[in-house]
């Protein structure tokens, strides 16, 4: 590509927001692709030394206007240059895409995928402490939202935590009882370790 691509949001957030500005090093790396248009599906992540993704990382970085860490993970195409990618089935669309990003560095980064045995991966994600896995139709083609053609499997963790402080809300969240709250876990030999943790719930 011989332009700086938009980047378009998706989900939650409105549509047709630019984010081109926001993630320059990744929009550059983007722009460099083998093609003269193409639409991908991806997601900016934080990532730990040891490969664990955060999201975390990702809050931190737009608070500080610094994205310059994050890699964006790509895991569809649906557009190729004058290719409706995504009227084929996911397989095959996964494969296109991992030609067009054979040999990419950071922050691009191609995320494969794992065919069969669900529960089993399931399994050993959760021993990563990951957030889950998404399982997804590989014999069909893409369409907006879910529409029963993926899944979303998280993983479930329990813990108990000490309360040792908290904010009160602000600005246009006065319906908020708790705006943040800084946490501590136990483990170890009774060690309390710090946690921060945001979270928001309604008065009563």
């Amino acid at each position: 590509m011989s332009a700086a691509p938009l980047c378009l949001s998706a989900g939650r957030y409105p549509p047709h927001r630019i984010w081109t500005a926001k993630y320059p090093a990744i929009a550059a790396a983007v722009s460099s692709l083998d093609a003269k248009q193409a639409y991908l599906d991806g997601e900016p992540c934080g990532v730990f030394p040891g490969g664990i993704t955060s999201f975390s990382m990702i809050q931190a970085a737009c608070m500080l206007g610094n994205a310059a860490g994050l890699v964006f993970f790509i895991f569809d195409l649906l557009h190729l240059d004058d290719d409706d990618v995504g009227a084929r089935p996911l397989i095959e669309r996964k494969a296109r895409l991992a030609a067009l990003l054979s040999g990419v560095a950071p922050p691009l980064h191609y995320s494969d995928h794992h065919r069969g045995g669900g529960p089993a991966f399931h399994e050993e994600a959760c021993k990563l402490e990951l957030e889950g896995v998404v399982s997804k139709r590989a014999d069909a083609a893409y369409a907006p939202g879910n529409r029963g053609l993926w899944l979303k499997v998280k993983c479930l963790y329990r813990e108990e935590f000490v309360v040792v402080g908290w904010t009160d809300p602000e600005g246009r969240r006065p319906w908020l009882g708790v705006a943040a709250r800084l946490l501590r876990s136990r483990r170890k030999a009774g060690l309390c370790r710090p946690r921060g943790y945001r979270h928001q719930h309604r008065r009563a």
